[in-house]
């Protein structure tokens, strides 16, 4: 977007992609870019990368028109964020300020671009120039290390001159901006594209934004300008005084320019820590451009306050050429305190003499170092304190810490530092390391408050190996270690001065000549130490030296007087009379005084040279003449001693090479202690398996030690003799054991053995000895020579050369052969077992071949190192006939542990691996759920290889297959069969997966599963035949090898096993029964599932292994008879009369057999299961009771109830009856109950308290038992018995009805004991209105003598006193001899809050007088108070309504109020369910009724139009929190569904009808197509679409089409392969219309077919289909489909008789924001508008349309077919004027746009650099205002189209008429008028801003409009797109 032109600042680009989407970018990948509300930036939507899970490179650019970077000062604004993830060289970003061509990913683009890692990978924010897509040098370099999850701010400006300056705030946004500094180039000065490019691993795509772009250019102006020439500076302290510089440019020759430099803020103080700074006046002389300077004196202090800055302003400038303030007006001085400095920073140590810690290892990370001084003239406490770079904190300081004056502090990356670093004080980075950047960065230090206390910003100086120090040192300026004066080179001087001296200077040590050097025996040597500031107290230097000098004296004492004068120690070597050479010795310092600067300090060590008087040696000492071994066998040894003592340890190495024999120590120590005493080495021979005869070896030694003088130093190596007990390696090579019989000679006589001898030297035979197979030992002296054969025969005359062996012949059906030594004996030198069948060769087996080792190397005992001969009898003697040289790998023997490994457990994998040469690999290959293959790489153990697979990351039920593939030294791989098995425990119905035969997909595969069994073990037979159930399927788990298995029905077991099947049943078979299965315990035993045999065998493979019950079961129409005792059968049963039928399977090892045959019908139990017994296992299924008990009549089930359920009871009546009955008897067996006392007192009756009832077979008669009652004396109130039904028993499962207890009352005829006052009832009932009520209360026995009393009180309720007219105790009286009751009298409190319905309790106490007067049972009375008060209801009016997104702004909801009270009323409105951005992020608003108000209230909840097609939403709105009114509740109707219906749709398109299919396809209907075609850029999923005319189909969710995919509906799914059917009748042959919806009523697509012209006739009947020629046509109009080329069309496949557009072409001229002048002079010229060419891929003719738009105007032109067109001014004029366009004369100058289309009358392309904006001025005389009309009515194609937001319909009007213009929606509603008026003659338009007549926002789609005007009427065809 350009913006203002003519202005000083113009906006070239400013986007915050707010308006939802990325128009005017353009993208390298379609799609790859989004804009998104996903955690945007700023404001409801960012840029956002677009892809996932992929690896690749991403760009989007944006035009920048005419901008050219020397016409001013160009600032570049915008945020960019990364994911959570650090960049680096795998994931990097730039944005490109400017670019030569928009691919800016491509190898030719030129420019500047600003990110990270454009190359290097060091993540820093850096500016770069760039040239054919590389970087060509950094610009500017920031100190930023970007991180993960950065949201950065930056900011970038040009000036015209070429200076560049880089800023970015680390918090986003540019609030807060860092510069980063400045740098100059010039290179690229114009530009066209401005965008970001993003290099990504698959797990960083999309995890990029950017937001908030703004490009400007201030124009360069020619005034006189001033600023500082810097924006910033930081001096130290120290420095005195520092100029502050401001520069002018465009000076005025002839007048001076003066401007103001004044001090606005900072955070240092004016007149503290600078001299008093007041406002100065600079003054440039005229035509002077020499800078001007300001100087400002800084203190300084001793105080340790941390920097502080000073910010200065330029103002008031005048004088020059309009003399102005620049950009950089501001400046701002940071004063760097120097009481805590800074002095050394050590970024980059050198790879090689690096160890700055001092630990002895070089780390580029833990030798980097932040060397402090205190420089305070008072100790520092340093707690909290911290030390951070440009990303962070990296190191605090502990609680406690102090630095005293002048001593240094180092803070290392990590490590261990060791050594006294000049006395300061170290530690390690407590974040784990410093990482500071090599390139530049921030070392800033903060005090626990925060307040900065020292800081220095470093470049790439800091990059070159070695540090950056200050130098001098405390007060100098940073620059390279080595550079430094007194650094002789040094890389760094860590914790002390350049020169290695310490900070510290309190004491100083000096050494006479420099150095301190003594000699063993001979000359001394001196120092001196001296204190440079007197003590306190008296100071105690003691002086400890190490064990290789002595000192004299050990304590120097300094005190306040002496403190400066020099003591001196004397050192003296150590005569040790060791060989150390030239050695040094170290002598320590402490020093102690109550004066606090010298107690503890650390002081400087001497390193004193000690010049050695001894020399060195090393003795090694051979046993006898030398040293010899045996493999297996005796053992030799050597000594070795120095000859004189190490002044360190001596380490001697034993180093022994060839594997061959072995040295009892691999070193020898010797300390200055042992030196002197020998040390014994044995060596023993390594007893190995190769045969090599009598061999030798050589053991090296070599020394170290600190000692130089035995370091390296020279030690004799020791020859070892090694005689061998190995035996040769002699193999079988051949064997002819069952010769053909030539009739010469039995076929016995030509059997042979041939040995093959596999040694590099001849083998010694002798005494060897066939242990098995035949007799042979061969003679003393018998020998086969190297790679040479020796023949055995049964008869040497066979073979010439043979030795014939002495007894036995070979078996022609395989057996073992043996050959062993004599010595040792019985030592086996090979054995085979060879084999005359399968896997071994059987051509070898009487048909005249022998058997071959195929190669010697091969493992011999293993079948397939073995083939038939090629040549009859053999190769006897000679090389075998089948020879491979090169033979593949064998692989055998793979086992697995644990079989089936737990989720949380790992499987180790083995195998045996054989070659005839070397392996190089073998590999472990597998997959995870048939993933991608994984392989690791097995170890060897000699053949014996082994791997883990790391199923220990898996989840329970993963499928896990595996190979092992071995590769030999030739290259050759083998590779084993495939096993499997699932991981932890799986579910049944994982495993009941099959192939199309019905096998399992995953036979052979090992599983485990957990389930309870519901046969037990020993049911169906003796071996191991259970089935385990869980929640989804069964499975038979069988082992016939087990038979003591046990497996309880009932019982929860896991097990482990092979997965088959046997004839189609699921089988697990477990390796071991035993050890594979698992009891778990009583499990929960799965109900048998109901089902019918047709349900049984609808889906027979998922209910195989069930246990089922089949209701209403008989025998089927020819079935077996039940079988007889003891035998199995098999019978039809069917359950409804005869349509379904199922085998029945009696097995005899269950008691079913014992049943004569039930009465049927039987409901029956069992196990459903499946005998198939050929392939494919697709039927014969069955079901096995597993007992007769299983097998149960079908019957109503009997239930037995009590006749009556109370019953009264007279204590003296005797006896009483309880009676029961039944419904249902079983007519075969009786059913029994028992009737027990439940509660009560049993002594009441003398009865048993349980009795049982029996009813006899086919009784419905009741049964009675009979209880006798107990008469006591005693007087008792009522008293209870409650009788129940138990422990019911009969056939078909007898139950005990629900009236199963009777009560029994009983009333006492003894008389009460006294005078007994209760209230007459228990409860009553008052209205709160009544007023009063009274509670009686009775007397029973009164007293004739005495009068009774007794208190009434109120115990509880849920009321109050209050509610009973403030009731209080009250006592009644009754008179003497009388029985009449007594009443409370109550009054009722009626007030005007509602309480709902209140209880009052009265409880009777204190009974006095009477005859013993006391208190009844019933002695509480509860008064319920009804409620006469309305209570506040607020409810919802409706509770649903239904919305369209897009279309109704707003969710209205209605509610309602009852009661409402005299008190304002409020409610909540809470989302209860649904997704609150739907409702534009809604949660909940309260709402209030007015007081006594009855009027309902409408509230509006806005609804969220979104962009994203999807199917209607519900949210449910709830009414909570009730308050106010009279006591507010919340009614019925609480809860408000909102259906939100979608307005948004896929650009899916009807582009192909086959509505009536030749007669030669077929039966006509059957092959009816509709073909729909994505238009659009995304997946379609249209599940909530439907067919409102034409076929019907609902579309599913399984539904998609890809962008530019198809999905075709078909009559018949069959005809079309991958078709969708629809529900309906055929397609109508004579046209009808078609069309799509959405649930929300929105049509997505709709067609009117005809049968004939203008429709294609050729698709009525002929064959071909009706196909749209080009999918983004409108498929409304006939003219836009033809007939396919090929008959039957093209259902999902690009259509026939498509046509393509015209190629893409640009526009030329005039260029975009050219003038067009309009005056009296020009108004009769013309303008020439011209384009380059556009072809038509269809070869069609090529025509252009001109259009010019602006604001209510549009001018079209006749098409051409030239690249120009010319035109008149005065037609440009002339339409501006017929269109009123507002205020154009007024202005003096307007903007239109023009563009150019090309058409090839079927396709159009549009321009695609369009279109170009037109700046039109005109000056012309009123004389042109007369101009011509239109000659006739015309309605023109709107513009744009498609359009969104807006589009221009312009028209013709030849004469004065009445217009209406009306748009329609696709189904001729009219929705919107645009004009309805009369109106003159002239060029018109009017604007359609995608709104109906209500002024709501219409859906995307199809609309038409109509122009009515006069007699002439049009209508035409747009789409509205979102």
């Amino acid at each position: 977007m350009l913006i203002s032109p003519s202005r000083g600042q113009t906006t070239y680009l400013s986007e915050d992609f707010e308006d939802g989407d990325i128009s005017g970018w353009t993208e390298g990948q379609s799609g790859d870019w989004t804009v998104s509300t996903s955690t945007p930036i700023t404001g409801s939507y960012s840029l956002k990368h677009n892809l996932s899970s992929t690896a690749a490179e991403s760009y989007v650019s944006h035009a920048l028109t005419s901008l050219n970077l020397a016409s001013g000062t160009t600032t570049w604004k915008f945020n960019l964020k990364n994911g959570s993830w650090d960049p680096s060289g795998s994931n990097r970003f730039w944005a490109y300020l400017i670019a030569n061509e928009t691919n800016i990913g491509g190898s030719t683009v030129d420019g500047y671009a600003v990110g990270v890692n454009l190359t290097g990978t060091d993540d820093i924010l850096t500016l770069w120039k760039v040239t054919d897509g590389a970087a060509d040098g950094a610009v500017v370099t920031s100190s930023l290390d970007w991180g993960s999850s950065d949201l950065i701010g930056i900011e970038v400006t040009r000036n015209s001159s070429g200076t560049w300056e880089l800023k970015f705030d680390s918090d986003g946004g540019f609030d807060n901006q860092t510069s980063a500094g400045t740098g100059s180039n010039t290179d690229y000065t114009t530009t066209s594209y401005f965008g970001l490019f993003y290099d990504f691993t698959s797990s960083r795509a999309g995890k990029l934004r950017m937001d908030d772009i703004t490009v400007s250019q201030t124009a360069a102006s020619n005034n006189t300008s001033v600023q500082f020439t810097s924006s910033s500076a930081s001096v130290a302290e120290s420095v005195g005084t520092y100029d502050i510089t401001v520069s002018i440019t465009n000076e005025d020759a002839s007048n001076a320019t003066t401007v103001e430099l004044a001090l606005t803020g900072g955070t240092a103080s004016n007149g503290s820590d600078i001299t008093t700074y007041s406002t100065q006046t600079l003054t440039f002389p005229a035509n002077s451009s020499t800078n001007q300077t300001t100087t400002v004196t800084i203190s300084d202090d001793s105080s340790l306050e941390g920097d502080g800055t000073l910010i200065f302003q330029l103002q008031n400038v005048s004088g020059g050429n309009s003399a102005e303030i620049g950009p950089t007006s501001q400046f701002t001085l940071t004063i760097q305190d120097n009481e805590l400095i800074i002095n050394e920073v050590h970024a980059d140590p050198d790879a090689t003499n690096g160890d700055a810690n001092g630990d002895g290892t070089v780390s580029t990370a833990d030798d980097e170092f932040v060397e402090l001084v205190n420089n305070s003239g008072a100790g520092i406490d340093m707690s909290d304190w911290t030390v951070s770079d440009g990303v962070g904190v990296k190191h605090t300081f502990a609680s406690g810490t102090t630095l005293k004056t002048g001593q240094g502090m180092v803070v290392f990356g990590g490590g261990t530092p060791t050594g006294t670093f000049g006395g300061s004080l170290t530690t390690t980075a407590s974040s784990g390391s410093l990482s500071l950047n090599n390139s530049g960065d921030d070392v800033v230090v903060k005090n626990g408050s925060g307040t900065v206390m020292s800081s220095y910003t470093y470049g790439s100086e800091g990059g070159d190996n070695q540090s950056i120090t200050r130098d001098p040192d405390l007060t100098g300026s940073f620059v390279k270690h080595s550079t430094a004066n007194g650094a002789n080179s040094a890389l760094f001087s860590v914790g002390t001065k350049i020169s290695g001296s310490a900070f510290v200077g309190i004491v100083t040590v000096t050494e006479s000549d420099g150095s301190t050097q003594v000699t063993e025996g001979g000359s001394t040597d001196s120092y001196t130490i001296v204190l440079d500031a007197p003590p306190s107290s008296d100071a105690t230097i003691s002086v400890s030296p190490d064990a290789q000098t002595s000192v004299s004296p050990a304590f120097l004492t300094f005190t306040s007087s002496n403190y400066s004068t020099a003591q001196t120690v004397t050192v003296t070597a150590v005569d040790d009379g060791t060989v150390e050479g030239n050695h040094s010795s170290t002598i320590s310092h402490t020093a102690s005084s109550d004066d606090t600067n010298y107690n503890g300090l650390s002081m400087s060590a001497i390193t004193a040279t000690v010049v050695d008087n001894d020399a060195a040696g090393v003795t090694v000492t051979e046993s006898g003449s030398g040293t010899a071994v045996t493999e297996g066998g005796s053992t030799d040894s050597y000594t070795v001693v120095l000859n004189s003592a190490p002044s360190s340890d001596v380490t001697v190495a034993v180093s022994v090479s060839g594997g061959e024999i072995t040295a009892s120590s691999s070193s020898l120590t010797f300390t200055s202690a042992n030196y002197n005493t020998a040390q014994t080495v044995t060596v023993t021979a390594v007893d190995d398996s190769d045969y090599e005869g009598s061999h030798s070896a050589t053991i090296t030694h070599s020394a170290s030690s600190s000692d130089s003088n035995y370091d390296g130093i020279t030690v004799g190596s020791v020859t070892v003799t090694v005689t061998d007990n190995d035996l040769p390696e002699i193999i079988i090579n051949e064997i002819h054991y069952n010769p053909n019989d030539d009739g010469n000679y039995p076929d016995t006589d030509y059997e042979f053995l041939e040995l093959y001898n596999n040694e590099n030297s001849s083998a010694d035979i002798s005494d060897y000895t066939f242990t098995a197979g035949i007799t042979h030992t061969f003679a003393s002296g018998s020998t086969i020579a190297a790679g040479g054969y020796l023949i055995l025969a049964k008869n040497s005359a066979s073979y010439s050369g043979s030795t014939q062996w002495m007894t036995g012949t070979l078996t022609n059906t395989g057996e073992k052969i043996e050959l062993s030594s004599a010595a040792p004996e019985g030592t086996v030198i090979d054995s085979l077992t060879y084999g005359s069948s399968s896997p071994w060769a059987t051509a070898a087996n009487g048909d005249g071949s022998s058997l071959e080792l195929i190669n010697a190397n091969l493992d011999n005992s293993f079948s397939a190192s073995w083939k038939a001969s090629s040549s009859s009898n053999g190769t006897p003697g000679a090389q075998n006939s089948v020879y491979e040289s090169d033979t593949k790998p064998l692989i055998y023997n793979i086992s697995r542990s644990p079989t089936v490994p737990a989720a949380t457990e790992d499987a180790a994998v083995t195998v045996t691996v054989t070659d005839d040469g070397s392996l190089t690999a073998v590999m472990l290959g597998y997959s995870q759920n048939g993933g991608t293959q994984q392989e690791i790489a097995m170890t060897a153990s000699g053949s014996s290889y082994a791997a883990t697979l790391p199923t220990s990351g898996f989840a329970d039920g993963d499928r896990i297959s595996y190979t092992v593939t071995a590769t030999d030294n030739s290259s050759q791989s083998s590779v084993s069969d495939t096993f499997g098995f699932f991981v932890g425990t799986t579910t049944v119905a994982s495993l009941r997966q099959g192939d199309s035969n019905g096998e399992p997909l995953y036979k052979d595969y090992y599983a485990r599963v957990e389930g309870v069994a519901t046969v037990a073990s020993g049911v169906f037979s003796t071996y191991l035949n259970v089935y385990l159930q869980d929640a989804g399927g069964a499975i038979n788990v069988v082992d016939y090898s087990s038979t003591s298995t046990a497996v309880t029905q009932g019982n929860s077991y896991t097990a482990v096993g092979n997965v088959t099947h046997s004839n189609g049943n699921l089988w697990l078979v477990p390796d071991n029964a035993s050890a594979d299965i698992t009891d778990n315990g009583v499990g929960t035993p799965p109900s048998p599932q109901v089902k019918s045999i047709s349900g049984l065998l609808a889906d027979a493979e998922a209910s195989e292994g069930l246990l089922v019950t089949i209701e209403n079961v008989s025998k089927g129409e020819g079935s077996d008879d039940w079988p007889a005792s003891g035998n199995n059968g098999s019978l039809t049963i069917t359950d409804d009369g005869g349509t379904s039928k199922l085998t029945l399977f009696i097995d005899s090892d269950t008691d079913a057999d014992e049943l004569t045959g039930p009465a049927y019908p039987v409901d029956l139990t069992g196990i459903f299961y499946q005998y198939d017994t050929s392939s494919p296992y697709d039927g014969r299924y069955q079901i096995s009771p597993r007992a007769s008990n299983d097998i149960s009549r079908t019957q109503p089930t009997t239930a037995v109830t009590f006749a009556t359920t109370t019953l009264s009871v007279q204590e003296n009546d005797g006896s009483f009856e309880v009676t029961t009955s039944i419904s249902n008897p079983s007519s075969v067996s009786a059913t029994s109950v028992k009737i027990i006392l439940k509660s009560g007192e049993a002594s009441l009756i003398s009865s048993d308290t349980s009795k049982t009832i029996t009813f006899a077979a086919g009784s419905s008669e009741s049964q009675s038992v009979q209880y006798t009652v107990v008469d006591d004396v005693v007087y008792t109130s009522s008293r209870t018995l409650q009788f129940v039904l138990r422990s019911v028993s009969g056939e078909y499962g007898a139950s005990i009805a629900a009236d199963s207890i009777v009560t029994v009352s009983f009333l006492d005829d003894e008389p009460p004991p006294g005078t007994v006052l209760q209230f007459a009832a228990l409860a009553a009932d008052v209205d709160e209105g009544a007023g009063s009520t009274t509670i009686a209360v009775s007397i029973t026995e009164p007293s004739a003598t005495e009068a009774t009393t007794v208190e009434a009180i109120l115990s509880g309720g849920t009321g109050s006193a209050a509610d009973v007219g403030d009731y209080s105790t009250q006592s009644l009286t009754f008179s003497a001899g009388s029985s009449e009751s007594q009443s409370l009298s109550l009054t009722v409190t009626d007030d005007e809050n509602f309480e709902g319905d209140e209880t009052v309790i009265f409880t009777l106490r204190n009974a006095a007088g009477g005859n013993s007067a006391s208190v009844g049972n019933d002695s509480t009375f509860t008064l319920t108070i009804r409620e006469n008060d309305q209570q506040t209801v607020v409810y919802f009016a409706t509770t649903e309504t239904t919305v369209v997104e897009g279309i109704d702004s707003t969710a209205v909801l209605t509610l309602g109020i009852l009661n409402p009270g005299t008190a304002a009323t409020t409610v909540d409105i809470k989302l209860k369910s649904g997704d609150a951005s739907d409702m534009n992020s809604y949660i909940v608003q309260a709402v209030t009724f007015p007081a006594g108000s009855l009027d309902s209230l409408n509230i509006a909840i806005p609804i969220t139009d979104d962009s994203e097609v999807e199917p209607g939403e519900i949210v449910v709105l709830a009414l909570r929190n009730p308050s106010g009114g009279n006591a507010a509740a919340v009614g019925q109707d609480s809860c408000l569904t909102v259906t939100i219906l979608d307005n948004d749709i896929y650009n899916i398109v009807i582009n192909e009808i086959h509505y009536n299919p030749s007669s030669a396809q077929g039966s006509d209907d059957d092959f009816e197509f509709l073909e729909l075609y994505n238009a659009g850029i995304k997946t379609a999923y249209p599940e909530m679409y439907f067919f409102h005319a034409g076929v019907q189909y609902v579309f599913t969710s399984s539904d998609s089409i890809l962008p530019g995919g198809y999905m075709v509906l078909a009559y018949n799914g069959a005809s079309y392969a991958g078709s969708r059917e629809w529900t309906s009748d055929g397609l109508k042959n004579d046209g009808e219309n078609i069309v799509i919806m959405n649930e929300g009523g929105i049509v997505i697509d709709s067609v009117s077919y005809g049968r004939s012209s203008p429709w294609p006739a050729a698709a009525n009947g002929t064959g071909p289909s009706l196909e749209l020629r080009n999918p983004f046509l409108d498929n409304s109009l006939p003219s836009n489909w033809l007939s396919s080329s090929i008959d039957s069309g093209t259902p999902g496949a690009c259509n026939s008789q498509t046509s393509f557009p015209p190629t893409p072409f640009s526009m030329k001229s005039p260029s975009h924001l050219a003038l067009l002048e309009i005056t009296d002079e020009t108004i009769n010229d013309s303008l020439l508008f011209d384009w380059t060419v556009s072809v038509d891929p269809d070869s069609d003719a090529v025509t252009y349309d001109l259009a010019l738009e602006g604001e209510n105007f549009l001018l079209s032109f006749p098409a051409v077919t030239d690249t120009f067109q010319q035109v008149a001014h005065l037609d440009i004029y002339s339409a501006m004027d017929q269109s009123r366009l507002a205020h154009w004369r007024d202005t003096s100058e307007i903007s239109l746009e023009w563009t150019v289309i090309a058409s090839d009358r079927e396709d159009s392309t549009l321009a695609e650099n369009g279109p170009f904006e037109l700046l039109v001025r005109e000056n012309v005389l009123a004389a042109y205002e007369a101009l011509p009309l239109p000659e006739s009515f015309a309605l023109y194609q709107n513009y744009p189209n498609p359009f969104n937001p807006s589009t221009t319909i312009s028209y013709d009007l030849p004469q004065q008429a009445q217009v209406t213009l009306d748009i329609f929606d696709i189904m001729g509603k009219q929705i919107k008028t645009l004009v309805n008026q009369p109106q003159d003659a002239g060029f018109r338009t009017a604007v359609w801003d995608g709104t109906d007549n209500l002024g709501r926002q219409v859906s995307a789609g199809v609309y038409l409009y109509r122009i009515r005007a006069g007699e002439f009427s049009q209508t035409r065809k747009m789409l509205l797109l979102k």
